[in-house]
């Protein structure tokens, strides 16, 4: 009996030793550290970040940074909710790991106030405080004013320029500018103007609106004319625009400005009956000197007509400045602009346009009269259509233009027991539905605007 116990106590202990550590490798096996790799890029979308630290949220201790070509390879424990990716001068991004997609291109933006920091010179931008040479950075929100040409607004907001207006013509109001007086005598001494490395002339700087300006440097001295040469001698004006970027957050801003203006000396003008009376006024000190015999070219039966407003077409007296000028002007502006969004936003306005494109196009190929006539041939239109949207906008599979082709595929990838799959990203889910029925409602519009009888 005893060998029997043992025996049994034997196996136990074997079959003990032989399946707790495979139970605990199975245990660590579901709680292994996730794998998370990609590069990082800049908000321009060409250069990579070298030096950015990733850092997780609820484990400091957990660190990479990334590499000369911005790329990184980043462990993270199961207790791990959010990983951050910090670096001096961009803005801080946290991104969930459940929403592994993201890892992969992770883009930084650049912060606000870094871009104050820096002055765009010549052809790139500089560190303000590595500059040896006069540069004047200049804040586009203080040229923001309710001037309708920029222009105008440079007067008193940018030291060591003068601006003057020479002329109240409309459409040629802009200013005359010069940076530290008129260093020439008898020759052009404006300033040269730098619009995103390319040179324009103030009244084309005059049709850019305010709120399209990123940033603004002026070069007073001899660092012009070491940069551009000696079309930098009267100094430089450098106007660099905003471009899109992609961002976490859609930056809207709006703005309406009003203005009134009015002459401030109205030059008195005669009237018709004055016009007569000196017209032959002049005719008689004209016979009186020469000897000739007067003749008034106006009668005095017209001028006592004119006089009494007898008939106004008979004896017209018209107010020529009055019918040609108001007593004051009223000039509105408004401006909607439009900035940022990410990845969803992006992928909105791609179905959203490819969609509006498709329908518009259907619609005109099959609904007028070459189309009735040969609906093979429209037919065969729509086709090209459909491929030069899936080839230029969609990638390599296309663009979804419909709910079907995308809702589909992704139930499918939730459901079926996939190996290794990531996330089925149904927080995007419904721009594939939203965004080709608002193309398609924009599309039938347009056609009916244009076409429709």
């Amino acid at each position: 009996m005893n060998k029997i116990i043992k025996k049994i106590f034997t196996l136990a202990v074997t079959l003990c030793l032989g399946v707790l550590p495979m139970l605990a490798q199975n245990a660590k096996t579901g709680q292994a550290d996730k794998i998370l790799n990609g590069i990082v890029i800049g908000s321009d979308g060409d250069t990579p970040l070298a030096g950015v630290v990733i850092h997780s949220k609820e484990n400091p201790k957990e660190i990479a940074t990334t590499d000369a070509h911005g790329e990184y390879k980043f462990s993270v424990s199961p207790t791990t909710e959010t990983v951050v990716f910090e670096m001096m001068g961009y803005d801080t991004k946290e991104i969930k790991v459940a929403d592994t997609y993201l890892f992969t291109l992770v883009t930084m933006i650049v912060q606000a106030n870094a871009l104050e920091e820096s002055v765009v010179v010549g052809f790139g931008t500089q560190k303000k405080e590595s500059l040896v040479g006069a540069v004047q950075a200049v804040k586009p929100a203080d040229l923001a004013t309710s001037s309708s040409n920029l222009t105008t607004s440079f007067a008193g907001n940018i030291p060591g320029l003068i601006a003057r207006q020479t002329s109240g013509e409309p459409g040629a109001d802009g200013a005359a500018f010069y940076i530290r007086g008129i260093s020439t005598f008898g020759a052009n001494s404006s300033a040269l103007i730098v619009l995103d490395g390319v040179e324009i002339t103030s009244s084309m700087l005059n049709n850019i609106p305010t709120e399209a300006i990123e940033s603004m440097s002026v070069l007073k001295d001899a660092t012009a004319t070491a940069l551009y040469g000696s079309r930098g001698a009267n100094g430089v004006l450098i106007v660099t625009t905003k471009e899109g970027r992609n961002s976490e957050k859609i930056a809207i801003s709006a703005s309406f400005d009003n203005t009134v203006s009015m002459p401030t000396i109205v030059q008195e003008v005669a009237d018709g009956v004055q016009y007569m009376e000196l017209y032959n006024e002049a005719l008689y000190n004209v016979a009186r000197q020469s000897g000739a015999a007067y003749v008034p070219f106006y009668s005095s039966e017209k001028i006592e007509g004119t006089r009494n407003h007898l008939d106004p077409y008979v004896y017209p007296n018209n107010d020529w400045y009055g019918m040609l000028f108001k007593d004051f002007a009223m000039n509105q502006r408004f401006n909607v602009s439009l900035r940022g969004g990410g990845k969803k936003v992006n992928y909105f306005l791609n179905e959203m346009f490819g969609t509006l494109v498709l329908v518009f196009g259907a619609l005109c190929c099959l609904s007028l009269a070459w189309g009735k006539q040969d609906y093979a041939a429209a037919s065969i239109v729509v086709g090209f259509i459909v491929w030069g949207l899936v080839t230029s906008m969609g990638g390599p599979t296309g663009p979804g233009l419909n709910p079907a082709r995308d809702l589909m595929p992704r139930l499918l990838h939730a459901i079926l027991p996939i190996p290794h799959k990531g996330s089925s990203r149904w927080g995007e889910a419904w721009i594939p539905v939203v965004a080709p029925i608002v193309g398609a409602i924009i599309g039938a519009w347009l056609f009916v605007f244009f076409f429709a009888s």
